[in-house]
């Protein structure tokens, strides 16, 4: 839309300085226009740039926090499947104790997590601080999501963590 108009201010401008050139009378007013004109267009072309530059930061921040997320909800559906299908405990002690330090890389993975699920909800907040209206109940929506499926995923971690205790004692 601004590139529309440029040719138009320019046509204005040229117009103007022709006035004053072929003009007898005091061209003072007109003087006074044309730099009133120039200094506005320029104006609004800088904050015509720095609107795309803000607008452009948005986008590339909206998009790292759908990756975040996307990313987020895929390790969570893998988790919740991974505690969902363990299976019944073998009765071997040692059998037990190998569930045991696999479970434990696992809880490992799960902790690294909590800083990304971490990282993710800043990321939301960030934009909610500065986003329109229009975002907070869709980013409020999704940081809700993946804080109540990490805490669901974390619970059902250290339920399966303590089973794997309860049955290496019995």
């Amino acid at each position: 839309e601004l590139g529309k108009r440029t040719g138009t201010v320019q046509v204005l401008k040229r117009s103007g300085r022709e006035l004053i050139e072929n003009s007898r009378d005091d061209t003072t007013w007109v003087k006074v226009q044309l730099q009133e004109l120039s200094n506005r267009w320029d104006t609004v072309c800088k904050m015509s740039v720095l609107k795309q530059t803000r607008l452009e930061q948005a986008l590339k921040q909206a998009e790292e926090f759908r990756t975040a997320i996307h990313q987020l909800l895929e390790w969570l559906s893998e988790a919740e499947q991974t505690l969902r299908f363990r299976g019944a405990l073998p009765d071997d002690a040692e059998a037990l104790q190998s569930l045991i330090d696999v479970h434990k890389e696992f809880m490992k993975k799960v902790e690294e997590k909590r800083l990304d699920v971490n990282s993710a909800v800043g990321m939301g907040e960030a934009i909610l601080s500065v986003g329109h209206s229009d975002c907070v109940t869709t980013i409020k929506h999704w940081i809700t999501i993946i804080r109540a499926r990490f805490e669901e995923v974390l619970t059902w971690a250290k339920q399966h963590q303590q089973r794997l205790e309860a049955a290496l004692l019995e």
